[in-house]
């Protein structure tokens, strides 16, 4: 995706986008560091552009190479969900909590999956909405 924000134009690579028939109804980014802290803040805040321009933006399935099998735009939904879903470590120093706070476009639209490793039990798992 090609992104004009204020003077720059920043291109973002999601990890996952979801689309229905008409419209994309997910973004989703998977992070897998288990033996480290969460790296979140360069992924949320780049959710936060997308949904600060969702009505801008639009996806298409275009190919470099080959040949095309769907050809056609897609448009973000008003409904889309943003997601991120991670494997990290345990973080001691930082309390669980809702990665998104403070990104006001990602209120009411956002889903936070993750697992915390332990290097002597099973992980723990979280969901935040």
């Amino acid at each position: 995706m090609s992104i004009q924000d204020y003077t720059e134009v920043k291109r973002v690579f999601p990890d996952i986008v979801v689309c229905n028939s008409r419209e994309a109804i997910a973004i989703i980014e998977l992070k897998y560091l288990p033996r480290v802290k969460p790296r979140y803040q360069k992924v949320i805040s780049t959710l936060d552009l997308i949904a600060c321009h969702r009505s801008a933006i639009r996806i298409s399935n275009e190919r470099y190479r080959g040949r095309n099998t769907d050809d056609q735009e897609y448009s973000l939904s008003k409904e889309i969900l943003f997601v991120w879903a991670g494997i990290h470590a345990v973080n001691q120093n930082q309390p669980e909590h809702l990665f998104s706070e403070g990104y006001d476009n990602l209120t009411g639209c956002y889903l936070q999956l993750h697992a915390a490793t332990h290097s002597d039990r099973a992980a723990d798992v979280y969901y935040y909405e």
